[in-house]
């Protein structure tokens, strides 16, 4: 069978860095929100330097500021098993999740209060199973890329329907089992990033423009709404006013909606188009309050409290478990300020290292994200499922460090898995630079 050939683009990780950065600002400020600012000069300082090594270390890393389209070689048979596995390691990885979740740690009970199965989970504890199951459906994640790219190579099969609702699985179990958005993200985020890389929209197109106008924006709308609708479940269950939440719960503190935005809602209710007002105010308010999450923290912590813990943690639980004698939670728990909150990409990391060695562990960090996008420049395609991750969750470096999350860091680990598969099956060439050829044939 012969080679085909497909463009892609590979996106150098300051583009998504400087975008989310951007629109964080926009959003911050038209946000109908009161903002309590408990940091100081050293808090602001801090992030300055962070920001600016993480850029600094990603240039470097990349030797370069811009993205850069590559043309690859697709082995079109190997193509087909490269995705045939990701689907099959997805579906058994979300099969024992469901077992490992639902059986094992609930006792089989399944619930409609997201509470109680958040606590029947728990208490379940957790083993190696757990980070098999979840490893594995992680996977899954690639699913869309590889759909894409193969849609885009001329490859398409009816399998493929069944393969993109398989992907769908994996963050729709968390967001209905136990009311947990977060996967639901970054499954969009690598969507969106997925879609860029292998540029499966053309806004030019008319039909483009019609697939998005009668699916996409649909879909992203009721995507939206769920989120509302769980969010609000999820409050009334744990036995919170929704719109009092906006001002008391844990992301509030240094966020709180606006006086006049809760006596409108107070007013009319969280019905019809107040609806739509509160989802927005919501996303803002959870959106926005990590930077000045980081803030209180970066001005209130003088040294590293927990030691590495947070950034690697998965590695960290498997050392404990060989070893028995490393108290992960309790050193987690005691060394954060205030737990449950976003502390945008660089809380974790002073968390780890402390305010000073923050900054050039933001510089490796940097390095070695614009490492994985150089390689894959130098036609080392077997990169791109990490350097999708990384474009997807460096886009919310003022919200949330999505990498130190318990999904980002299990899909994480399966973009290894992916990087194994795809060297083994040697799925993608670069074509060789004619010119380069000629400086190195024999004279």
């Amino acid at each position: 069978m012969k080679t085909l050939h497909v463009d892609i683009i590979a996106i150098n990780p300051i583009k998504p860095l400087l975008y989310g950065s951007a629109i964080f600002i926009i959003l911050w400020t038209i946000a109908p929100i009161n903002f309590i600012y408990q940091g100081g000069i050293k808090s602001i300082t801090i992030l300055t330097l962070c920001f600016t090594f993480l850029l600094l270390g990603i240039a470097l890393g990349a030797r370069s500021f811009k993205s850069s389209k590559i043309k690859l070689q697709v082995n079109p048979f190997k193509f087909k098993k490269l995705t045939k596995y990701t689907f099959t390691l997805g579906v058994i990885g979300i099969s024992l999740r469901v077992f490992e979740r639902i059986v094992l740690r609930a006792g089989g009970n399944i619930s409609s209060d997201f509470a109680e199965n958040r606590e029947l989970i728990s208490s379940g504890g957790s083993g190696p199973l757990a980070l098999v199951s979840a490893t594995l459906s992680s996977t899954l994640m690639f699913l869309p890329f590889l759909l894409l790219l193969s849609n885009k190579i001329g490859i398409h099969r009816r399998v493929h329907s069944i393969y993109f609702l398989a992907s769908l699985t994996y963050p729709l179990f968390d967001v209905l089992y136990q009311g947990s958005r977060s996967t639901l993200v970054m499954y969009l985020s690598v969507l969106l990033i997925s879609t860029a890389t292998t540029q499966s929209i053309n806004l030019k197109k008319t039909k483009t423009i019609a697939v998005i106008l009668t699916i996409a924006l649909p879909t992203l709308i009721s995507l939206f709404g769920l989120s509302t609708y769980i969010f609000i479940e999820r409050s009334t269950q744990f036995g919170v006013d929704p719109i009092s939440s906006m001002q008391i719960s844990g992301y509030a503190r240094f966020a709180p909606a606006s006086d006049a935005m809760l006596a409108l809602l107070r007013e009319s209710g969280i019905s019809g188009f107040s609806t739509a007002i509160y989802s927005a105010v919501n996303f803002c308010q959870y959106f926005l309050h990590g930077l000045y999450e980081f803030f209180y923290l970066a001005e209130n912590t003088n040294s590293a409290t927990t030691y590495g813990m947070i950034e690697f943690y998965i590695p960290v639980k498997v050392a404990a478990s060989l070893l028995g004698n490393i108290k992960i939670e309790e050193t987690i728990v005691s060394g954060i300020l205030r737990p449950g909150v976003y502390t945008t990409f660089f809380g974790p990391i002073i968390y780890d290292f402390g305010p000073v060695f923050s900054v050039p562990a933001c510089f490796v960090m940097g390095l070695f994200f614009g490492h994985a996008y150089r390689r894959i420049n130098q036609g080392a395609s077997k990169w791109l499922p990490f350097l999708l991750i990384v474009n997807s969750f460096i886009s919310f470096s003022l919200v949330v460090n999505l990498f130190t999350s318990g999904a980002g860091q299990y899909l994480t680990i399966s973009s290894i898995i992916m990087f194994i598969m795809i060297s083994r099956l040697k799925v993608f060439f670069k074509p060789p630079n004619p010119y380069l050829h000629s400086l190195q044939a024999p004279k």
